[in-house]
Order: C-alpha cells, then structure tokens, then sequence
C-alpha cells in the first residue's frame, strides 16, 4: 500500500473533508466573500445518502452562522430521510414553510435544476464533483436562501458580468 501525503494546504484541507464526510456522512466547506459574491457554505457527501448538497449564501461577517445553520440543516436531512424518506424531505424543505435556523434567520430553500444546476455544481460546489467517486455523484442542489443576501440568480448574474 502506498500512502500519499497531501503536497499543499488546500489538498491537507480537502483530505481532511473528504474523511469527514465518509466518517460522519458529511463536510462543510466555507468560501469566503469575494468582491460583490457573498460568501458561502456548501456541503459534501450528501449524495452517500442519495440527498441534494445544500449551498447556504452568508452576508459579510456571519460564516459562523452559516456553518451551524448547515450542520443542523444537512443533520436534520438526513435523520429525516432515514425516518419520513428522500423524497418527503426534499418537498417539504423546498414546498414548506420557511424554516428558522439556529442563528435565527428565516430560511427558504430551493432546488437548483437544469443549467443552473451545472453551473452551481461547476462554480460553487467544485468539491462534489472533486469527491463524486468517493462519496458519489450529486443528485441535486438545494439553496438555503436568507432574505438578506442575494438569490443564486442574482449572484450569478454578478459573476457571469
């Protein structure tokens, strides 16, 4: 057996997630805000339990937030899925009411299809598909969608300009 050992921090860093994600069923990766993109949280490994990632858009400042906010939501996801199953839990993140997440910002979620989809995959959770034949390939995307920051669409458009 040959053992690699990672050549950069960022390969130290994506190792790390990557173990993670098959111990615990999950990784976070937290991006930080760049010119007018906020800054954003994504997870890995949510496909080991044929559920969407999730990509949680934060305003300037609060990446803390957003990182229990994902904990709890990717957590609760899968729990949910193990007890009600995949499906009903995506509908009910993306059909219910907003949710309230622990740092008390109202929370709606939307699913990512088609072209949008692949550029979210390709833009912003470059990581999933780094790990798709660890963990597997994505099934979807769900944003998490605070009032007070932009839509995937908006954002896009500000990178796409």
């Amino acid at each position: 057996m040959t053992t690699v050992f990672p050549s950069s921090p960022v390969a130290l860093l994506e190792a790390r997630c990557l173990a993670q994600a098959k111990a615990e069923g999950f990784a976070l990766f937290a991006i930080k805000p760049e010119g007018k993109i906020p800054g954003f949280v994504y997870s890995v490994g949510m496909s080991q339990h044929d559920l969407h990632e999730v990509i949680y858009f934060y305003p300037e400042g609060c990446v803390g937030q957003a990182m229990t906010d994902m904990r709890i939501i990717c957590s609760k996801m899968i729990a949910g899925s193990e007890r009600l199953g995949r499906i009903k839990v995506l509908s009910q993140m993306v059909h219910g009411p907003a949710i309230t997440g622990p740092s008390g910002h109202s929370l709606r979620f939307g699913m990512l299809t088609g072209d949008s989809f692949i550029y979210a995959l390709k833009n912003f959770l470059t990581r999933t598909l780094l790990f798709r034949n660890e963990l597997g390939m994505p099934r979807g995307v769900l944003v998490a969608q605070r009032a007070d920051v932009p839509t995937f669409g908006e954002i896009r458009d500000i990178q796409e300009s």
